[in-house]
């Protein structure tokens, strides 16, 4: 899937460049990816016609859902031990079923000699827990045959991604004495969709943050002219080590720090994107922010 600059680093092929990348050419083993700007996270809820949700649309629908799933569950329920009911009484000792059809069973049941009693209140016990057992196997094997019952949402993240890009020594040390600052290097972006994430990875995946992931999947199609990886359950991430000079090392790889602009830069920028494709972000997305008066 990789072609270009890789290299060796903790046994595995470490890609360090995204434009090395072909769409669709399989996992790549390792690489470094700074979090440069990190979308809410959504949901998506698979069935009939699948939709993705925002987390608070996933919360309506999810209380809406589990509302009507328990109004058919004691439906469900009052039909189970209906039928239950008379699937175990077949099964009673004769004592039980005479004492059941009598006028006053607890009356029948002090006429009983001791061993009559004790063989009542042995099935009384039994045929108890048979029909909470049964009950419960049929309530779920109706919930498995009824797919409205049943509502499947994947959490998902999105995040807009570079490689992290780190210069030669004789570089940094051009620096490090003032002769001549190095501009940041040209790094397109991806974007990279987080299936399943984990509130471990919710925590990792902040913006500015280096992270090394392994087994990182490549999508075969571009969109909006962008790389799309996935990581899945075979993705391992981890936060990248920490280096003296790794704030130089962000702004060398392209990074910049979400800011809000003014709504006049906004005009200005809505005016120049006219002419050139240059005047917005790499992500091809600005911060704002506003009064609502009307």
């Amino acid at each position: 899937p990789v072609v270009g600059k890789i290299r060796a680093q903790e046994g595995f092929l470490l890609v360090r460049s995204l434009s090395d990348i072909m769409p669709g050419g399989g996992n790549l083993p390792l690489m470094d990816l700074i979090i440069c700007r990190q979308y809410p996270k959504l949901f998506l809820e698979q069935g009939g016609v699948n939709r993705v949700l925002s987390e608070a649309e996933d919360e309506l629908c999810r209380k809406q859902f589990e509302k009507k799933r328990q109004v058919a569950i004691d439906k469900i329920m009052e039909s189970a031990e209906k039928e239950c009911s008379k699937e175990v009484e077949e099964l009673a000792p004769h004592e039980w079923k005479k004492m059941m059809l009598s006028y006053s069973p607890s009356d029948y049941y002090e006429k009983l000699p001791k061993e009559g009693q004790r063989i009542v209140d042995n099935w009384k016990e039994k045929r108890a827990v048979m029909m909470q057992d049964m009950t419960r196997k049929w309530v779920d094997s109706t919930l498995q045959e009824d797919p409205s019952l049943t509502r499947t949402s994947i959490p998902f993240l999105r995040v807009f991604v570079k490689a992290y890009r780190t210069n030669s020594a004789g570089a940094q040390k051009k620096r490090a004495s003032g002769n001549g600052a190095e501009p940041p290097m040209k790094n397109e972006g991806a974007i990279l969709t987080i299936w399943r994430i984990s509130e471990e990875q919710c925590n990792l995946i902040k913006e500015g943050n280096v992270i090394r992931v392994r087994n990182l999947a490549v999508k075969s199609t571009l969109h909006d002219g962008l790389l799309q990886l996935t990581a899945n359950a075979k993705t391992q991430m981890q936060e990248h080590p920490s280096s003296p000079i790794q704030q130089q090392q962000l702004h060398f790889s392209g990074y910049k720090k979400r800011a809000h602009i003014s709504m006049v830069r906004m005009h200005i920028f809505s005016k120049k994107r006219l002419t050139s494709s240059t005047s917005l972000p790499a992500t091809g997305e600005v911060d704002i922010a506003g009064n609502i008066l009307k």
